[in-house]
């Protein structure tokens, strides 16, 4: 039988397998219809449609249905067999509910006590992720961009849609910086210790990642183009 990450036993049956095979290889929208044909099938062990039901979940979450995760939520039972890292997956999901309903200071305050906790990179990289957008979204977006920054680094780039939104995040924050504009508009000065001029290198920084690896082949938004044009400098 297959295992995950954590090395934790996952269902052997043939459909499971295909179905895991589209979830690790991204295809999420296909993944999450194999997930739900085989939580559906009535004579499927219980092991089996609970690991489908939270493959489900995690589909829809990376797809950003948080409407549909919180519905899918509703009926969930959780079912010690899933193992510790999925149990916790499932608190972390609250975290996603209050970013659903905008509930920023609850946002906020859950993911600081999440992120005292010791967590895997890639529940480390959500709950940042959510806490950046709490922060950018209470007008506090300097502290917004140390949470974004985590969020790209803490999963060494394997979660592909969070450290790409968290990059976006971090090029909202620059690009209504106005020492940041002030220093786009002033090219031949670019190379001066000046703030504006550090946060432009770390934009074009991340908008290069972006293109290169965090976008996921994803375009950069045409907004943060002209970022790019001042990559490299020093």
């Amino acid at each position: 039988p297959a295992t995950d990450l954590a090395g934790k036993l996952l269902p052997a049956t043939p459909a499971f397998t295909a179905a895991m095979d589209l979830y690790q290889g991204r295809k999420y929208q296909q993944a999450m219809a194999a997930f739900t044909a085989i939580k559906s099938r009535p004579k499927a062990e219980r092991e089996t449609t609970t690991f489908a039901a939270f493959y489900e979940l995690e589909c829809q979450r990376k797809l950003g249905d948080l409407t549909g995760l919180a519905d899918a939520l509703r009926s969930f039972q959780k079912d010690p067999a899933l193992g510790g890292n999925r149990l916790r997956q499932l608190e972390i999901d609250a975290l996603w509910d209050l970013v659903r309903t905008k509930s920023w200071d609850r946002v906020e305050a859950l993911a600081s006590q999440r992120l005292g906790e010791k967590l895997p990179g890639d529940q480390r990289a959500q709950v940042a992720y959510g806490q950046g957008q709490a922060l950018e979204n209470l007008g506090r977006g300097f502290e917004a961009l140390g949470a974004y920054n985590l969020a790209m680094t803490a999963d060494a780039g394997a979660s592909e849609e969070i450290a790409g939104q968290a990059a976006l995040g971090v090029l909202r924050i620059h690009r209504a910086d106005p020492e940041v504009q002030a220093a786009l508009t002033t090219p031949a000065e670019i190379n001066q210790e000046t703030p504006g001029n550090l946060r432009l290198r770390e934009a074009a920084a991340v908008a290069f990642l972006f293109e290169l690896t965090l976008g996921a082949g994803t375009p950069l938004p045409q907004e943060f183009k002209d970022f790019l044009s001042h990559h490299g400098s020093k």
